[in-house]
């Protein structure tokens, strides 16, 4: 049963984190859970120089959020730490808890080194919690999703995520396959559609959030391809998919299916890893 109850927002104080920043507060407002704003700051600066550094980020970070918001928000932390981005990023996120870590896309590059090597991709490794890559500016709640899907745990904790954060979107929950058996291709199609129904339903029923406007399609083709052409069919401004799942979409941590997908959507991705366990 997921619900969000901490919400960490990792800022490097660029316009692309002003976007994610944006996402970050109507989510906080939408399911009323806490907000930190984190920045990271470069070590290595010590006195006078460290302590100024510090002040002009949290103003920085204050101002944003001024300018993003409407009202006093509650239940907001700012901090600065000082050290590796990624470290810094993932150790807080357990600290706090964290549901939900949101963050900026990383500059422009050619498209298949967008996220490769970057602090988002590195943070989607390494971090247990899920992770939102905010790419539109938008303070609007999503209004329809698709949910990359297949039967492994990992896609299974990205609805149950989604559904969190847009209990009142529409959910496309998009299956590729690829190699159907020759001459069994609907046949096939059909049953894996069954298989796929129940599952989504095991864990809606699971969730806080009983969701009735969810459809599940069977594709032929390959995972991005396919998922990609979704995006577009459904003008989703939200993908959501596992990192580490067994099945169609399998990424070792974050294999190349992720990664190409995450630098081809247009919209916000939403990525999560199984479930950790003790």
């Amino acid at each position: 049963m997921t619900q969000m109850l901490q919400i960490l927002l990792a800022s490097d104080l660029t316009e692309r984190s002003r976007c994610a920043l944006v996402r970050a507060v109507q989510l906080k407002q939408a399911t009323a859970a806490g907000l930190t704003l984190l920045h990271v700051a470069e070590p290595g600066l010590t006195g006078e120089l460290a302590k100024s550094r510090e002040e002009a980020a949290t103003a920085t970070l204050k101002a944003h959020l001024s300018d993003v918001s409407t009202g006093k928000l509650r239940r907001v932390l700012i901090k600065v730490a000082v050290g590796d981005p990624v470290a810094a990023i993932v150790a807080e996120a357990e600290s706090r808890d964290a549901d939900l870590v949101v963050l900026g896309q990383p500059g422009k590059h050619r498209i298949k080194e967008l996220f490769a090597g970057t602090t988002a991709e590195r943070v989607i490794r390494y971090s247990r919690r899920p992770v939102l890559v905010a790419k539109v500016t938008s303070d609007q709640p999503y209004q329809r999703v698709v949910i990359a899907f297949d039967r492994s745990e990992a896609a299974e904790r990205a609805l149950a995520t989604a559904l969190a954060l847009a209990p009142r979107a529409e959910f496309h929950l998009v299956y590729a396959s690829q190699s159907p058996k020759a001459g069994r291709g609907e046949e096939e199609a059909e049953r894996m559609q069954i298989v796929l129904e129940n599952a989504a339903k095991q864990v809606t029923r699971r969730s806080l959030y009983r969701h009735t406007r969810l459809t599940m399609k069977v594709r032929a083709g390959a995972p991005v391809h396919t998922i990609t052409n979704a995006l577009q069919a459904f003008d989703a401004d939200l993908l959501a998919m596992g990192t580490h799942g067994r099945g169609r979409l399998q990424t070792a941590l974050f294999g190349s299916v992720a990664q190409e997908l995450l630098a081809a959507s247009p919209c916000d991705v939403l990525l999560t890893r199984p479930q950790w366990r003790e």
